[in-house]
């Protein structure tokens, strides 16, 4: 999947699986995970998840990965 635009996937409820450009993770309830433009990356839900995905203005820099929400 290639997205050409900043932005950050926050998880809302249960966990699924993203690899990509900054590594593998397993993103849980309240894990954020920032991507930069045209990032590749595959998203696994063998698990039920719900996510939102919000973009981010271009102005802003960040390294991709994992992180928690607070």
């Amino acid at each position: 999947m290639f997205i050409n635009m900043l932005y950050a996937t926050l998880v809302l409820s249960g966990h699924y699986e993203e690899a990509g450009d900054s590594g593998r993770h397993l993103a849980r309830a309240g894990d954020v995970i920032l991507h930069d433009a045209l990032a590749a990356h595959r998203n696994r839900f063998p698990y039920a998840a719900m996510v939102l995905n919000i973009s981010l203005p271009d102005k802003y820099a960040f390294q991709p990965g994992l992180g928690q929400s607070r």
